[in-house]
């Protein structure tokens, strides 16, 4: 599974990376909800009926934090709802699996499962699996998580969106806010829906925020995203995303009045080609993979976007040519531009389109499971139980990629383009992350030998240099003291991060002269 590792770039790239324009204005949200109830394994229903119920005789809340246990499958029989109060679902704090939400099959009279949570206050989930497949084998034809009600925010951290026929977040609201960091999401939607498969669609719906970070998406029916008609929007930030196998292309961005794109890795977009616009065979419009707003073919209307409020650099997209020469003719899109003219304007030489051939870390899929796959969606049955779909043994892959590679050393600050979690990295988390520590660290600056003192708790001790490697790591600590030669370190600043188990104690840094 996607390695995740909480806070070693916390205060780096905050320190020494930098965001571009917006970034640090708009962190991720985490409050703190008062105290948690831990809600036990049990029968179907009974994450439900935990939370819906945990109320006082005056229907005021007992708690708002709720905590699963690790490596257990929670069977939810009806759409989680939190009306009116803020939510958050967290796995507990130990090592383990992450725990499974997923249904115990549709209602009686129906032939669908419903959406894991209905959102109509603000929802905060982390350290866990949002499984679509129902108990009884059948596929979750809804959104994962709706946001039902107007100005909420819905915060997913280490979050696997696993498997849905349609997409994981619909916006079905105004003025909501949406931020998802170090995720994956993978499996989204099925050839016999031809409008479906995305991890997230705007419906048209205004918003505040959407902001991606460090997350893996992956196998998307369609594409990342869809704006509806058309998406008219605050901004919208995606950054240090990998995304590989999408059938039509990246994203429908719709009108954002901030967009910032970067350090993203796109591989395998438009594995399907033009399929899903028009016919299968005659396609009735140019299709790209990626556009702004309904109007893209007025490219006179700068209005639309402003200049001083667009960022799209260091972005990376490749399209393997063995999986293009599997399209029919007129769906290839292998040598068009993949980016509607007025988005092509406005990024002028910075889009970084790049051509080199691009291969993962045990990476399961071959060309013949794609040739297998295209074939079916070309030779498309009515019944969606012929209709193939895809499906994802995460124990199996890796997605990080040879330190040669020209995207390796490309991102900025000279890091590695997509999902920094898959290089044993943390992304920009945000300072308001960043814990110091009171331990005696000296001399600083140093040359040979770096002495900690009067620690406590701390078990293990890690040195981070900027680009988030760890160069140095002390594992199994009894003493309160410790000595560390990092003389043969580069000069520079480092980072050095205290653990007490699984858990962060905090932070400080030093200087290597």
């Amino acid at each position: 599974m996607k390695k995740v590792n909480y806070f070693i770039l916390t205060i780096t790239l905050a320190l020494f990376a930098g965001f571009g324009p917006g970034l640090n204005a708009q962190e991720f949200p985490w409050p703190d909800l008062g105290d948690a109830m831990i809600i036990e394994p049990g029968a179907p229903g009974t994450i439900n009926e935990t939370i819906h119920g945990d109320t006082t005789a005056t229907g005021e809340r007992n708690h708002y934090h709720y905590i699963l246990r690790r490596g257990q499958t929670y069977l939810y029989t009806a759409r989680i709802n939190n009306v009116d109060f803020p939510l958050m679902v967290t796995a507990e704090d130990t090592d383990g699996d992450l725990p499974i939400i997923k249904a115990l099959g549709p209602a009686a009279g129906e032939d669908e499962a419903e959406r894991i949570f209905h959102a109509q206050g603000d929802l905060y989930l982390k350290d866990l699996i949002l499984n679509g497949w129902d108990q009884q084998d059948g596929y979750t034809d809804n959104a994962t998580i709706r946001l039902a009600k107007d100005s909420i925010t819905v915060v997913a951290k280490d979050v696997v969106f696993d498997f849905n026929r349609q997409n994981n977040l619909r916006i079905n609201a105004a003025a909501c806010s949406v931020f998802i960091e170090n995720s994956i999401i993978a499996n989204q939607g099925v050839a016999a829906r031809l409008w479906q498969g995305f991890f997230i669609a705007m419906r048209g719906n205004y918003y505040e925020v959407a902001h991606f970070r460090n997350n893996t998406i992956y196998n998307m029916h369609h594409s990342v995203a869809t704006s509806g008609s058309p998406a008219i929007y605050n901004k919208l930030i995606f950054e240090n995303n990998t995304v590989v196998n999408t059938g039509t292309g990246y994203f429908d961005i719709g009108r954002p009045d901030t967009l910032i794109f970067k350090n993203n890795l796109y591989v395998n977009a438009g594995i399907l080609g033009d399929a899903i616009v028009g016919d299968r065979e005659n396609f009735e419009e140019p299709f790209y993979f990626m556009s702004v707003d309904s109007n893209y073919t007025d490219t006179t209307n700068t209005a639309i976007i402003d200049p001083s409020h667009f960022v799209f650099t260091n972005n990376h997209f490749y399209l393997n040519p063995d999986i293009a020469a599997l399209l029919p003719d007129s769906s290839d899109k292998s040598t068009d531009t993949p980016f509607n003219p007025y988005l092509q304007d406005l990024m002028g030489s910075n889009n970084m389109v790049k051509d080199e051939a691009f291969a993962f870390t045990n990476f399961p899929v071959v060309i013949a499971e794609y040739e297998a796959y295209i074939n079916d969606f070309y030779g498309f049955s009515d019944d969606p139980a012929e209709m193939p779909q895809f499906t994802t043994d995460f124990s199996t892959f890796d997605f990080s990629y040879p330190t040669t590679h020209p995207a390796y050393t490309a991102g900025t600050g000279g890091k590695p383009l997509g999902d920094l979690n898959w290089f044993g990295m943390e992304g920009p988390l945000g300072v308001e992350d960043f814990r110091s520590v009171a331990f005696k660290v000296y001399p600083n600056p140093v040359n040979d030998v770096l002495r900690i003192s009067d620690m406590q708790n701390v078990k293990r001790v890690e040195i981070i240099n900027v680009v988030g490697q760890r160069v140095r790591e002390i594992n199994n600590i009894s003493d309160s003291n410790v000595e560390l030669n990092v003389s043969d370190l580069d000069n520079g600043i480092y980072i050095i991060n205290f653990h007490n188990g699984a858990k962060s104690l905090g932070y400080t840094k030093f200087i290597k002269k």
